[in-house]
């Protein structure tokens, strides 16, 4: 996949402008009087200004940058990644360009360095834009390039988990007699009964115990297959969105928790893979935090096996039709409004 970049622009010192058009005016003069000591004073002026822009200059224009990071990242939360420059015989200075003011790392040829990027937007990032800047031996010329460097593996950013106050219903049983590799559910409770001898004490109702004043336990039909259907709906693209699928993110992982089966129902927005256009200049504007903004396609159904799973799902979760099959277990719907069971 090809780096996108702007152009190499170059940006002179204060005293650039200067020191070039005093050595312009030493070297005519020079030429005009038949001075050489001064002639080739100027001309001197004159080339090490050239020299110190083209070195710059072709710095910025040959560096390849690599980058290699996390498998997944959380909105709101910086990430570390690991830098690699090749190509370059001089050092640069390579900045984040997705915030203004971000931290500068200085980067050598071959010596990875751990850079940390500000915060992505949920959704899959592609690409991470990049400043490279470098100056040349004498300071009096930066060189700059903007380049979006390509990800190997798109990197999913899903939403932070969001901690809310549930009444759980009691538990469904999908299925009995367990087969291998099934995940428990909870024991399912059926009615009350008095306390006899061998009864485990985790049964004991000890509400029911104070009512009746003598020992009363829950008798159990057993433990069963408890499954969980998750419908997310996040409405419009913004921070309402990513606060609706932290709530199904912790809904599924409460969930998880306790040993249930989890099915989460979203409607896909993937993108496909960006062909990026070329990025503005080095010294402009940073690059905008935009929204994940999808085109949601085709209902996505998945029995999540662990929190990575619900991260990757709900990282690409966008408004739009749910279309899914009957379902035993329990099942709730999470929006803007809220939960709800059904």
């Amino acid at each position: 996949m090809r780096t996108a970049s702007s152009r190499s622009r170059l940006k002179r010192s204060t005293a650039t402008s200067g020191l070039a058009a005093l050595g312009a005016l030493a070297g005519l003069i020079g030429l005009l009087t038949d001075q050489r000591a001064m002639a080739t004073v100027g001309l001197a002026l004159v080339g090490a200004v050239t020299v110190d822009a083209l070195a710059a200059w072709l710095t910025v224009r040959s560096v390849v940058l690599a980058l290699h990071g996390p498998p997944e990242a959380v909105t709101g939360e910086t990430s570390e990644w690991v830098l690699t420059a090749t190509g370059i015989r001089r050092p640069v200075v390579v900045t984040p360009a997705v915030v203004p003011r971000a931290p500068r790392y200085l980067v050598r040829w071959g010596e990875p360095s751990l850079i940390t990027l500000p915060p992505f937007g949920r959704g899959l990032v592609h690409h991470v834009g990049l400043d490279v800047t470098a100056t040349g031996p004498l300071g009096l010329y930066q060189a700059g390039r903007r380049m979006l460097v390509p990800l190997g593996v798109p990197l999913p950013v899903g939403p932070k988990p969001v901690d809310v106050d549930l009444t759980w219903p009691r538990p469904r049983a999908m299925s009995f007699g367990l087969t291998e590799g099934a995940p428990l559910g909870d024991d399912l409770f059926r009615s009350l009964r008095p306390y006899q001898r061998g009864d485990e004490r985790r049964r004991i109702h000890w509400g029911a115990t104070a009512h009746h004043g003598r020992m009363m336990v829950r008798e159990l039909d057993g433990t069963g297959v408890v499954g969980l259907r998750v419908l997310v709906e996040p409405g419009e693209p913004g921070a309402m969105a990513d606060h609706v699928t932290g709530v199904a993110a912790k809904v599924a992982s409460t969930a998880l928790a306790r040993g249930w089966t989890v099915q989460l129902v979203t409607a896909d927005g993937t993108p496909g893979r960006p062909d990026p256009a070329t990025p503005s200049g080095p010294f402009g504007a940073a690059l905008a935090l935009v929204p994940f903004q999808p085109v949601a396609t085709t209902t996505r159904t998945a029995v999540v096996a662990g929190e990575r799973a619900v991260h990757h799902q709900l990282a690409t979760a966008a408004q739009g039709p749910l279309v899914a099959a009957p379902w035993a277990g329990l099942t709730c719907r999470v929006t803007p409004g809220g939960v709800r069971w059904e």
